[in-house]
């Protein structure tokens, strides 16, 4: 009768083989999502950013939408979402508004002003 099934020596090359790939994925995977968060922030910036200048336009003033459930400059409220980020705008003036994503995890910022310029201390992973 002949036996069938895997030698130990075959399974732990297995396993071996299975951790070294493990060990190459999983922080490629981690830098891909916060790379994700990164661009979503970023996407959302200029969603705040664009909604501030159709506000002004109408206007002839900025406006934090925080105080008019964000819908004053045509977008829902971006910090309802599942991502580790939080939105405000902040330093809002009749010329001036500053829009600020800060990453909750490890407190980094992108910010965007009224001229576009973007700054913040979270760049891209």
């Amino acid at each position: 009768m002949q036996k069938r099934g895997f030698t130990l020596l075959e399974v732990l090359v297995a396993v071996s083989i299975v951790a070294i790939i493990a060990s190459v994925a999983i922080p490629q995977y981690t830098k891909a999502v916060q790379r994700s968060y990164w661009r979503t922030a970023r996407d959302i910036l200029q969603t705040i950013y664009s909604g501030e200048q159709v506000y002004e336009t109408d206007t002839k003033t900025y406006v934090d939408p925080a105080g008019c459930a964000w819908r004053c400059i045509y977008m829902d409220d971006p910090n309802s979402g599942t991502i580790p980020v939080t939105y405000s705008v902040g330093g809002v003036s009749k010329t001036t508004f500053t829009a600020t994503a800060t990453y909750t995890t490890t407190g980094k910022t992108q910010t965007v002003d009224e001229n576009r310029n973007w700054g913040g201390t979270w760049v891209m992973p």
